[in-house]
């Protein structure tokens, strides 16, 4: 799933309980794994994740470059649309920044691993993998970028008819 789709489910997550946000993070980390389970399209990072150079050898060219740029604008997007729709007051915006955080960080942590593949980053990888779907969704471009859409917004409607 991209990081805002995270973002949002985390987000709402948190929000159900915005007075325990350390309870938010947790379940809002616990929804990246059950997310992951959704056949989905993920953007290709493959080449910087399964090149053998040094990591500053893999992040300082062109292409690196532009996919990083994207993860940023995704990430930024993300958390725009999460402060916009849940941060009202103190409150709701510690619990969207725990939820969005929680949401996303696995995904950060698999560049932890692909940087230093040591543990504990090799822990966290073995444990993304084993609940990721394993349909890339590479040839079913229309389904994979629906399931990144729908479910956040199924989602946000449940949480607006929870809240």
């Amino acid at each position: 799933m991209t990081l805002t789709s995270h973002a949002i489910v985390g987000a709402a997550i948190a929000n159900l309980a915005p007075d325990h946000p350390g309870l938010g993070f947790a379940l809002a980390w616990a929804s990246h794994y059950a997310l992951d389970m959704v056949p989905h399209l993920d953007y290709d990072v493959d080449s910087l994740t399964n090149d053998i150079r040094p990591v500053h050898r893999i992040l300082w060219n062109r292409r690196a470059m532009g996919k990083i740029s994207l993860i940023a604008a995704d990430f930024a997007f993300g958390m725009l649309v999460c402060m916009v729709i849940f941060a009202y007051d103190r409150t709701t915006f510690v619990a969207t920044l725990a939820g969005v955080a929680g949401g996303m960080l696995p995904d950060f942590l698999q560049f932890c691993y692909h940087a230093w593949k040591k543990f504990p980053w090799t822990f966290f990888q073995k444990f993304h993998d084993f609940f990721h779907h394993p349909d890339k969704m590479k040839d079913k471009r229309v389904r994979g970028v629906a399931s990144q859409i729908l479910l956040p917004l199924a989602v946000l409607v449940g949480y607006f008819l929870v809240k």
